[in-house]
């Protein structure tokens, strides 16, 4: 299920951001553009190995991951009221790193209430810095100064402008078939959800890495998750942020 930007309503801070967005859908081709869905998770991973490797595929050994992320918003919680996400990916077991990543809508006129499917996303810090000063139009924070807002939140943790929202640690395994990776993941709250994404290059390619994706899944008996599940994200966000699921809910993005 796809969620979106919530356009069409009394102007606001949110929906300025939405048409901002909306400029920037168009001439994507050359971003990365990542269409995924989520499952119930596999009841074991060598079951799962030998589903994959039956199929031609395999566990990628480097991509067994340990990562911690944090979620961020300003105050208003205008990003999450654009179904636009800033978070920090901190690699903690396997390649050691980490970055900051903003997920943006690709398509602002859909949305269904559940998780979104398809999205741009904008990674480094310099990049997510510039995104911010165009998407959020504060007049005192230019792509420098949101430079420096993200800089003193890795070097001090802390920050004025900007409020964490969530933070969770995952374990991964990633296995890969075709041209899809099938991402195994368990939250240290209790969640457990498998992803099979594919990564795009131009809108055109969407609804192919949709089927594809579908058949990946029907492949490895993949199981829909239930309306009332979700990513460990919504999930985080039901069971401990229960403020700014309302945001989402009055935005339109999310169904009640």
């Amino acid at each position: 299920t796809a969620v979106s930007c919530c356009l069409g309503k009394a102007a606001g801070p949110a929906d300025a951001i939405g048409a901002e967005i909306a400029k920037h859908v168009v001439g994507i081709s050359d971003r990365c553009i990542e269409v995924e869905r989520k499952f119930a998770p596999p009841s074991d991973l060598q079951t799962m190995r030998e589903s994959v490797s039956r199929l031609g595929g395999g566990l990628d050994s480097e991509k067994v991951t340990r990562f911690v992320d944090e979620y961020y918003d300003v105050p208003s919680l205008a990003l999450v009221a654009s179904d636009c996400w800033l978070r920090t990916r901190k690699v903690v077991e396997g390649a050691a790193s980490s970055s900051w990543e903003l997920k943006l809508p690709v398509d602002v006129e859909s949305r269904s209430g559940g998780e979104r499917e398809v999205f741009r996303e904008v990674v480094g810090l310099e990049h997510v810095a510039s995104e911010l000063a165009q998407i959020l139009h504060e007049p005192s924070l230019s792509a420098d100064a949101w430079k420096g807002v993200l800089e003193r939140i890795e070097s001090e943790n802390s920050s004025t402008t900007l409020a964490s929202i969530a933070k969770f640690a995952t374990e991964r395994f990633t296995f890969t078939l075709d041209d899809c990776s099938i991402d195994v993941d368990s939250a240290d709250f209790g969640h457990a959800v498998m992803e099979v994404e594919k990564l795009v290059a131009s809108p055109d390619e969407i609804p192919g890495a949709k089927d594809e994706i579908a058949r990946i899944a029907s492949s490895i008996g993949a199981t829909p998750l239930p309306p009332q599940n979700g990513g460990k994200l919504l999930v985080y966000l039901r069971k401990y942020r229960q403020d700014v699921i309302d945001v989402l809910v009055r935005s339109g993005i999310l169904k009640e």
